[in-house]
């Protein structure tokens, strides 16, 4: 849920994290949350779906400023993955 800024009243709110091949625009996950749950929160999910999806170790993540937490990137740099965000 999310409150109104002006009359504080409460309206369902969603995230849509979309998971990408930004070489050929392909859509290759997608995750529909309610609008409490930080992107961070999903970014390691949607990597581990995409690898099982292709097959292939993801090496480099290109996420936009949202995802810009020391926690994403220190799960992303565990891994070995580049991060690509801007912060």
């Amino acid at each position: 849920m999310a409150a109104n800024t002006r009359n504080r009243r409460l309206k369902s709110a969603y995230k849509q994290h979309s998971a990408v091949d930004d070489k050929v625009g392909v859509i290759l996950d997608v995750a529909v949350t309610t609008g409490r749950t930080n992107e961070g929160e999903m970014i390691e999910l949607q990597v581990d779906e995409v690898g099982a999806i292709t097959g292939i170790d993801i090496k480099v993540v290109t996420a936009d400023a949202g995802y810009a937490y020391a926690k994403v990137y220190g799960a992303l740099e565990r891994r070995g993955i580049d991060a690509l965000i801007p912060s």
